[in-house]
């Protein structure tokens, strides 16, 4: 997609609303939601600038998804680790 293609779409205000609600509807945390905005406009700009609206959309909730996964990987992974730092801080008491 070109700069110029980008900026038309960037410009369509459903789609811009459509991104931020479903950011808003898989995280409540506010930098959350900004890496899925970001990562859905990031995907937009690596396909063409001719994809129908629907398309457009399919590829801001694959984006949000992956980067919902990606969190919800994270969290469990800290989760996993303090939990298991809580174990070991109170077997050396």
């Amino acid at each position: 997609m070109t700069g110029e293609e980008f900026m038309g779409v960037y410009g369509d205000s459903d789609l811009r609303q459509y991104i931020v609600d479903q950011a808003k509807r898989r995280s409540k945390k506010k930098e959350v939601q900004e890496d899925m905005i970001q990562e859905a406009w990031l995907w937009i700009s690596m396909f063409p600038g001719d994809c129908s609206p629907s398309a457009f959309n399919h590829i801001v909730d694959s984006a949000i998804f992956c980067e919902y996964k990606k969190e919800w990987k994270d969290k469990r992974v800290r989760e996993a680790y303090y939990y298991r730092m809580g174990l070991m801080m109170n077997s050396w008491r």
